[in-house]
């Protein structure tokens, strides 16, 4: 079978969340010998990329900029006068978006089957950081009109938890039917070796939490960093504090606090770094679909404590600490407990949580889905 698959996010933002995806569908679906995958992006490669093996990636003729392909009108360019034509052209009998909507804007094509890759609902449900209030209704109206058409023609439904397939039916009734379980693929992080200590980690103490991720409101960030702070000014010794994300996104007041560590940009090698030496990772957000940060550290043996409700409830471990996301009071005695006792016991069973959704098994899932659309 010709599989088509969304390429786009691999190409400008191959380290987030939505990237890795794409990335981990790419390793299994080009490994099958029932199939045949073809990639689609507004451009072929990164600036300054040679071309290798990205050279098979299908484009239009006038590529977009990396940093550009998210816009409406480069969307528009490329989901309407792009995307149908080389779909057509090229034979594709199943076609995935993988960017939470893009389906084709085409009014019928019987013979092609069509997947959305759906990380969350929280463009419809939650508002987004923007520059002016203008920019944000207009996006919000662009988005939802995006992902409503994408939800609605979509033969199938792919979603990372079942929270997320909860909320998508609970909006859209009668997309039920539709809706089918993809857990996440969560590969492990490259390990330091025994009696070395990556660079990442200079600078920063023996003891220290870790919280990864900064863009948007729902990563509840205000009211973790705000807890830590006011912990630390009343002489609790809680530890020193790494983000990874951009420090622009943090609210004045923080992105110079001392004790605070931001990083930025960092590859595998360093990431599997900031997780393995940490003491433990805090995930605040009060909406997440998935959350990978939270396996990625449980990949690592690291202890988490994570915010009550959406998806964090099922890809934590039972016994892990929770707290109210929306309490800065929550926040901070768990803050405190922990602070004062850390320890959660061996490494190994954070880890043989987190195998539920390494490569071998998100593979198991993913093909099992593609065998059901052959019929």
């Amino acid at each position: 079978m010709k599989i088509g698959i969304d390429y786009r996010p691999a190409i400008a933002a191959p380290w987030s969340g939505i990237g890795r995806q794409v990335r981990a569908m790419e390793q299994v679906l080009a490994g099958s010998a029932r199939d045949q995958l073809l990639r689609y992006s507004g451009t072929d490669r990164p600036p300054g990329e040679t071309a290798g093996s990205l050279a098979s990636i299908r484009c239009p003729a006038r590529k977009q900029p990396v940093d550009g392909m998210h816009r409406p009108h480069e969307r528009l360019r490329f989901e309407a006068g792009f995307l149908p034509s080389a779909l057509a052209h090229d034979g594709v009998e199943l076609y995935i978006a993988t960017a939470n909507r893009g389906l084709p804007l085409q009014l019928g094509r019987p013979k092609l089957r069509k997947v959305l890759l759906l990380h969350d609902l929280f463009q419809w449900t939650h508002a987004d950081a923007h520059a002016s209030r203008l920019k944000a209704v207009a996006y919000r109206l662009i988005e939802r009109g995006s992902l409503s058409w994408s939800l609605r023609t979509a033969d199938v439904i792919w979603a990372p938890s079942q929270f997320t397939m909860q909320e998508t039916a609970r909006l859209f009734p009668a997309l039920r039917s539709r809706l089918r379980w993809l857990p996440n693929c969560v590969p492990p992080l490259p390990v330091q070796a025994a009696g070395t200590r990556h660079p990442i980690l200079k600078g920063l103490p023996e003891r220290y939490w870790l919280t990864v991720g900064t863009r948007g409101p729902r990563k509840n960030l205000p009211r973790l960093l705000s807890a830590w702070l006011a912990l630390r000014q009343d002489g609790v010794p809680v530890p020193d504090l790494a983000l990874v994300g951009d420090r622009a996104d943090l609210p004045a007041t923080f992105q110079q606090q001392p004790g605070l560590h931001v990083f930025s940009g960092i590859d595998d090698s360093a990431l599997g770094a900031l997780y393995q030496a940490a003491e433990r990772l805090w995930h605040p957000a009060y909406a997440e679909g998935f959350g990978l940060p939270v396996v990625e550290a449980l990949a690592a043996g690291t202890a988490v404590a994570v915010a009550l409700g959406t998806a964090l409830d099922e890809v934590t471990p039972p016994e892990a600490p929770r707290f109210d996301p929306q309490d800065p009071a929550a926040i901070a005695r768990q803050m405190r407990q922990l602070a004062h006792f850390p320890g959660d016991g061996p490494a190994q069973p954070w880890r043989d949580f987190a195998a539920n959704y390494a490569p071998a098994s998100y593979a198991g899932h993913l093909l099992k889905l593609i065998d059901e659309l052959r019929t």
